[in-house]
């Protein structure tokens, strides 16, 4: 870190987030640290969250607004990117409450680091889990970064020879990124996908940083605000997660050696189950649909393949889940996560 204080763009993308918004530009008007300029992206709002921007704006000189026409969050990041004129970008997510500090902590914390990534907490109703590192740590060379956080945050928490390892997640607002991460050829947020562009993001900048630095504080609260979904959303849902797959692999087939095969497979299953709970358990809908939902999805080619494939180093209680994911076992897997749900 040099000696002069480093400006940094806080990127907030908006969409019809009045409910919460305010909360979440007042825990940003009271962030600590000075040098900071928050630049909010309305991707077109269609409820009262373009005033809600513009009064913040008016009462407080940080505060910009970008006001676009409806892209979706990797644009509006995208755009916010584009604007941003610090050395250091973070973001946020209009309905979750960043810490007073998070900006403050981070920027100290960053001895001359690409990245610093903190902890956080899952606030869901009256439920509050804190996930955090256990030791403060660097990593500084790319194979370490590959294995220790690229490859874990792919494959729900496991290095490539199998270690179970704390998580990394692929959300990008727990982080402080230098922007020369995202300048000229950088990283973008890919606007293809509608889920985990987060993710792959972070694959990317992970990928290109010399020094990533994680930090035990917990500095963020992400709001978990579940919502029923619908029979087509539910379909919809599993498109998007094998979108994400494929995209996935596209990025990381040149980082891993082709031995690593099974574990991408084995990130085809999680996904697998993410679509199961999140949409099918979760939609308004007859059981028997429900099922015919699950079978659909378990009935895929690659599902197939990626059963076959199951890696040799998870535990025996993962490799049994495995095993179950299969359309005989429809009416099981659909039970299993809805009680688990």
């Amino acid at each position: 870190m040099s000696d002069l204080t480093p400006i940094v763009s806080y990127i907030v993308p908006i969409y019809n987030a009045e409910r919460f918004l305010r909360k979440t530009l007042d825990a940003l008007s009271a962030q600590t640290y000075e040098d900071v300029e928050f630049i909010l992206v309305d991707d077109g709002s269609t409820d009262g969250s373009s005033a809600v921007c513009d009064e913040y704006c008016a009462k407080d000189s940080r505060f910009m607004c970008l006001h676009t026409a409806n892209g979706g969050v990797s644009r509006a990041r995208n755009a916010g990117i584009e604007k941003a004129a610090g050395e250091y970008v973070m973001f946020c997510d209009a309905d979750d409450i960043p810490h007073p500090d998070i900006v403050k902590t981070l920027v100290e914390k960053c001895r001359g680091d690409d990245i610093v990534l903190c902890g956080f907490r899952r606030v869901g109703g009256k439920e509050i889990r804190e996930e955090t590192f256990s030791a403060e740590s660097v990593y500084t060379q790319k194979s370490d970064i590959i294995r220790n956080l690229i490859m874990p945050m792919c494959v729900w928490n496991y290095t490539p020879d199998g270690q179970k390892i704390q998580p990394v997640y692929g959300s990008v607002w727990r982080g402080l990124y230098s922007k020369k991460l995202f300048s000229l050829g950088g990283t973008r947020f890919d606007s293809e996908i509608g889920l985990g562009e987060d993710m792959l993001a972070n694959v990317g900048l992970l990928h290109g940083a010399s020094s990533v630095r994680l930090i035990t504080e917990v500095l963020y609260d992400y709001i978990e605000n579940p919502q029923s979904v619908t029979h087509s959303e539910a379909d919809k849902l599993w498109n998007k997660y094998l979108k994400l797959w494929n995209k996935t692999l596209c990025v990381l087939r040149p980082l891993h050696s082709p031995d690593d095969t099974e574990w991408y497979y084995y990130q085809l299953t999680r996904y697998a189950v993410s679509a199961v709970v999140e949409g099918i358990c979760r939609a308004e809908m007859p059981f028997a649909q429900k099922k015919r939902a699950v079978k659909k999805i378990l009935s895929h080619p690659d599902m197939k393949k990626a059963i076959a494939a199951s890696p040799s180093g998870i535990p025996s209680k993962d490799r049994l889940l495995l095993k179950m994911l299969r359309p005989a076992f429809a009416s099981e897997v659909l039970m299993y996560y809805s009680k688990k749900g």
